[in-house]
């Protein structure tokens, strides 16, 4: 049911690789292969696997056209209909995870760990708990004050508690 389309030989540095590049088209509807926008042609069996294997390493970012000559990125609609249910909330997430951590004015709140966007001055506050924090040290706002060091907060911490004592 399938044709070999051809074959090319090709020079890489010094040695001669061949390359067997063989295209299968269906006699019937075309329904055991996908076809990505980019308009590439992958056995569904192999990009299901490749996908699937991205979403489980969580290498969201990677999930490009197989073909090592293109860039462009699979489709979420493709995606829907190659991963199951559950897979694909996991990609949702992992995408969207990745894209927060890779913004420099999105913070988590230390209370909450609800996502909050950086003020100016490093200040933020969080829209669920209304925590007021930097967001350098994660400690309650300290207006117009430079950042305490770990150490001193726990040095804080500790006289405080020697007083409640």
């Amino acid at each position: 049911n399938y044709q070999v389309i051809g074959f090319i030989l090709l020079k890489m540095s010094k040695s001669w690789i061949l390359i067997l590049k063989m295209a299968f088209f269906l006699h019937f509807t075309g329904k055991d292969f996908v076809r990505l926008p980019c308009k590439h042609l992958f056995c569904i069996g192999c990009t299901k696997q490749y996908v699937t294997i991205n979403v489980k390493e969580g290498t969201v970012k990677r999930l490009k056209c197989m073909d090592t000559t293109c860039k462009d990125s699979i489709p979420p609609s493709v995606l829907k209909q190659l991963l199951s249910d559950s897979e694909f909330v996991r990609w949702e997430n992992l995408l969207l995870q990745k894209t927060l951590d890779s913004m420099i004015d999105v913070v988590y709140c230390p209370r909450c760990e609800v996502v909050c966007i950086e003020e100016e001055d490093h200040f933020t506050q969080c829209i669920r708990c209304l925590f007021s924090f930097c967001s350098l040290c994660k400690g309650p706002r300290h207006v117009g004050r430079e950042c305490l060091s770990a150490e001193a907060r726990l040095h804080i911490l500790k006289v405080w508690l020697g007083l409640m004592i």
